[in-house]
């Protein structure tokens, strides 16, 4: 699903029981309808800790109601999307968290492209415009 699920918002800023409980459902509700289990997911740069110990569990389901999880795939998106998000602070190391036993949430990672002008005046955004040859040697580091 698009970001960041049911609608563009920042869920994890929303209300813990009301307003996120429903964004949950209805997210979920979307992936039954298009037939997938994963969606992009916004966060602005100081709130990933909160989602993560908060937010994205509740896509588990596995203590909270007898319903089948639809959810096991988030992929951030960090909000500006050159600030590096804290949570993942070793690029080499951590490219995934898995949270709640059932939920992988995929570390944040933009390719701009490889126009280096579109990464010049953004501080911290030359890794975003890798031209396909050192994209291609990064993916293949990978574990």
């Amino acid at each position: 699903l698009p970001p960041s699920g049911d609608l563009y918002a920042y869920p994890s800023e929303m209300d813990f029981d009301s307003a996120q409980a429903n964004f949950i459902r209805a997210t979920e509700n979307d992936c039954r309808i298009l037939d997938c289990n994963s969606s992009v997911v916004w966060e602005f740069v100081f709130t990933w800790q909160h989602a993560i110990r908060s937010y994205f569990p509740r896509y588990a389901h596995a203590n909270e109601s007898a319903e089948k999880q639809v959810m096991y795939g988030l992929y951030a998106v960090n909000v500006p999307f050159n600030v590096p998000v804290e949570e993942f602070w070793i690029p080499e190391l951590e490219f995934y968290k898995v949270l709640a036993d059932s939920v992988v949430l995929f570390k944040p990672r933009e390719w701009r492209g490889t126009n280096y002008t579109t990464c010049k005046g953004a501080p911290l955004s030359q890794e975003n415009c890798l031209s396909p040859k050192e994209m291609a040697f990064e993916i293949n580091r990978y574990p």
